[in-house]
């Protein structure tokens, strides 16, 4: 379950970065969307649209295991505010999961290959948008979609940049295309203390592949949430708030525009 960024909450520090980033941009209202791809069936998502012509930078929001909740909505409603295009994609193609068991099942039932033509698919879409910048696309996962956007970034047309927030660093496939990306990875904040040696690894392996690579390692949340959900990043306020300085610093710097 998302439990990171805090946009829009008057004590976030992320106010100030968004002021300095796009004075005054407020996201219009989402509009639902079906992304059509070369071939089968095509993603399904919701589009969130900055104020102004652009051209902007765009960003596609991969949800965990719980799919497109509020608190996606919410988060890609905050990067629109920021002046990105955004789309959080709907990998569940529709089905929203009203627990736990359901989620779990969900998760089961959705194949690498499905998720990965469907993430192909929004990637296209954004690409064709005219008021998206060419080429500056990133992509953002939580927990099992960690894996899946770094999986995306091994493909054709890969985004720009990768933030990725999970419990443990995903381990890449042995067979992963070069990655000439930029990753943030953000770990941590979960019922168990996150292992050093894996996000060293982690690092390791992406830099072997050609990938930039930074990391940032959370403190073990210490409340009935985590234990309750294990897999679940729960932040305190002030980490964050400087998991929410660090992505949106992240995302400025490697998608800025260098045209000029």
């Amino acid at each position: 379950m998302i439990d990171v960024l805090q946009c829009g909450r008057k004590a976030s520090a992320l106010l100030l970065v968004l002021m300095l980033a796009a004075p005054g941009a407020r996201a219009q209202q989402a509009a639902k969307i079906h992304m059509h791809g070369e071939s089968g069936y095509a993603a399904d998502g919701q589009l969130f649209q900055p104020e102004g012509q652009g051209p902007f930078a765009a960003l596609l929001l991969v949800p965990d295991e719980w799919g497109v909740t509020d608190r996606v909505i919410a988060q890609a409603k905050c990067f629109a505010d920021a002046g990105y295009v955004v789309v959080a994609i709907d990998l569940y193609r529709g089905e929203i999961p009203a627990d736990s068991t359901q989620a779990a099942r969900l998760s089961i039932e959705l194949t690498e290959e499905r998720a990965q033509h469907d993430l192909m698919a929004a990637m296209t879409f954004l690409a064709s948008q005219p008021n998206v910048r060419s080429g500056h696309i990133a992509a953002v996962g939580w927990s099992t979609a960690a894996a899946r956007v770094l999986k995306l970034a091994a493909a054709a047309s890969p985004p720009l940049a990768v933030v990725a927030y999970a419990c443990e660093p995903p381990t890449m496939p042995a067979q992963t295309n070069a990655l000439t990306v930029s990753v943030l990875g953000i770990f941590g904040g979960c019922g168990r203390r996150t292992s050093r040696p894996a996000v060293e690894a982690f690092e390791k392996s992406l830099r072997a592949r050609g990938a930039t690579v930074s990391t940032t390692i959370y403190p073990r949340a210490a409340n009935q949430a985590a234990a309750d959900e294990p897999n679940a990043q729960h932040l305190s306020a002030a980490e964050a708030r400087d998991a929410e300085s660090r992505t949106l610093g992240f995302l400025t710097t490697e998608l800025a525009d260098r045209s000029h």
